[in-house]
């Protein structure tokens, strides 16, 4: 189906259950209607390189569907929702520079299962998005960007081998409780920019190592109860709310935690944290007058 066009934007173009026995290839196929690929199953890749899906008003809904090597969906456009939860893929699902435009309707990747990564590396995400439950080695969200103000972006319960959101933008929250990776989660120079909403880790678990170098948090962030088995690294992280408190209570670090340089415009609570190693602080400052530091127990 490469560079069809579907136009009629009343009628809905139906996949449903549909069995290809090596691709279904839709590169720069535009759909101007609506479009089900739930249950649809193919033995190789299904390919949406490019592909448009004009219609603002539906869901393009691939819930349950299955892909033996891969899903790829790089460069395309959903106009309106997608729907992508329970797809079990056996490779990498690619959906770098993908764009999902609108900011009313949902992307969900609730319980997809990939083989391998999934791929977002440039991706725009204007509505409210979940990654709940997720499962795969890789969650590759390098320079990412979540623009939905008033949503949070959720991992709760997501399971990687690492996450990766070097350089990603969060314009409202984002929620990775309870969120486990195997090796590490990455969030360097990644930007939290929302005063208003809070970012989540309470609960997560990390095998080898969380690195938020040089990350900007501009809204509160808690950490209590996190466990990671390997060291945190906060070098030059800058958290900036001055009216909300950083929460590391209860956290576990099997090596180290260091926040060289990091900047607390808040309050800040280490109670109750636990390190092997060391916990350095080297030439942080903590900066403001009225709210306490608290490294009880």
């Amino acid at each position: 189906f490469r560079d069809a066009k579907f136009e009629n934007v009343e009628k809905d173009i139906g996949f449903t259950r549909a069995r290809f026995n090596t691709d279904l290839d839709c590169s720069k196929a535009i759909f101007k209607g609506g479009v089900s690929f739930s249950g649809i199953q193919c033995k190789d890749y299904g390919v949406f390189i490019n592909t448009k899906f004009e219609n603002s008003e539906n869901v393009i809904d691939f819930a349950g569907a299955r892909f033996g090597m891969g899903l790829h969906c790089i460069g395309a456009i959903f106009d309106g929702g997608a729907i992508f939860s329970g797809i079990q893929c056996e490779g990498d699902g690619v959906f770098m520079d993908a764009k999902f435009e609108n900011t009313k309707k949902d992307i969900s990747f609730a319980g997809a299962r990939f083989g391998r990564n999934l791929d977002c590396t440039g991706a725009v995400f204007k509505g409210r998005s979940s990654f709940n439950g997720i499962q795969c080695e890789g969650g590759v969200f390098r320079n990412v960007k979540f623009e939905n103000k008033e949503n949070d972006i959720s991992f709760t319960v997501a399971k990687f081998r690492d996450l990766d959101c070097t350089g990603a933008v969060f314009k409202g929250g984002a929620i990775f409780n309870t969120m486990q990776c195997e090796r590490g989660g990455f969030f360097r120079n990644a930007k939290f920019e929302n005063i208003e909403k809070d970012i989540d880790f309470v609960g997560a678990g990390f095998g080898i190592t969380i690195d938020c170098t040089g990350a900007v948090f501009k809204g509160g962030a808690s950490f209590s109860a996190m466990q990671c088995e390997g060291s945190g690294y906060f070098i030059n992280a800058k958290f900036e709310n001055t009216e909300k408190d950083i929460g590391f209570a209860d956290a576990r670090f099997g090596i180290t935690i260091d926040c060289t340089e990091a900047v607390f415009k808040g309050g800040a609570n280490f109670s109750g944290i636990q390190c092997e190693g060391s916990g350095v602080f080297r030439d942080a400052k903590f900066e403001n007058v009225e709210k306490d530091i608290g490294f009880t127990r």
